[in-house]
């Protein structure tokens, strides 16, 4: 079953996601404390948004809390990959 305008969603939130990893990576590189920061905001909006998904009745409501909590670990991922690539820089 697909929902009328799912694709265009994902077209959109796609690309605007995987800036975000990016992002992350590169403030991790380059300043490790802000990219904490910035990490910890990111992964409270998109914590807020799971809990909105999982009041959300039936299949749409779970398929949204799980997208959104993979999003969560990835961003997750991807700053703490750029600060270990700072530590490797840097020899810290």
């Amino acid at each position: 079953m697909q929902l009328a305008g799912h694709n265009d969603a994902m077209r959109v939130l796609l690309p605007v996601f995987l800036l975000v990893l990016i992002g992350l990576f590169v403030m991790g590189v380059v300043v490790p404390r802000r990219s904490r920061r910035a990490q910890a905001w990111i992964e409270r909006q998109l914590a807020k948004g799971e809990r909105k998904s999982d009041e959300s009745a039936g299949r749409l409501g779970d398929l949204t809390a799980t997208g959104l909590e993979l999003m969560r670990k990835a961003s997750g991922a991807s700053a703490e990959a750029g600060r270990s690539a700072h530590d490797k820089i840097t020899g810290s």
